[in-house]
């Protein structure tokens, strides 16, 4: 879809509603948002709202758990823009996705932590 965000690319890696909301107005904007949700997809992949919260948006199912697929979201934020997701800063760390490797690694990546009012860490 054309808008003004028509030559962002986003990659939402949060299967929490907020995430496919703030991803869907990216979308509805013109960003190219690209969903990574777990092997067998979100937990609400079944949800009829889905089919709104997830509209206009590409999806890979990746386990960010994996060093393999860890390594095609690598190969994907290489050509993104922004890079939102709703992962613990445990989990973060774990896998290498922390601010300061983002940071190194991607430095004109946006990054966006979202959270809810206490850590899972």
């Amino acid at each position: 879809m054309a808008g003004p965000l028509e030559h962002i690319v986003v990659m939402e890696a949060a299967p929490v509603i907020p995430g496919s909301i703030a991803g869907m107005l990216l979308a509805d904007h013109g960003a190219q948002v690209i969903k990574v949700e777990p092997r067998g997809g979100a937990f609400f992949a079944h949800e009829l709202s889905r089919k709104g919260w997830d509209r206009g948006k590409k999806s890979v199912e990746l386990d960010l758990f994996d060093a393999a697929d860890r390594m095609r979201l690598r190969a994907l934020l290489k050509g993104a823009d922004v890079f939102f997701h709703a992962l613990t800063d445990g989990e973060v760390a774990e896998i290498g996705l922390d601010a300061a490797s983002l940071e190194r690694d991607f430095p004109a990546l946006i990054v966006c932590k979202l959270s809810a009012s206490h850590d899972r860490t």
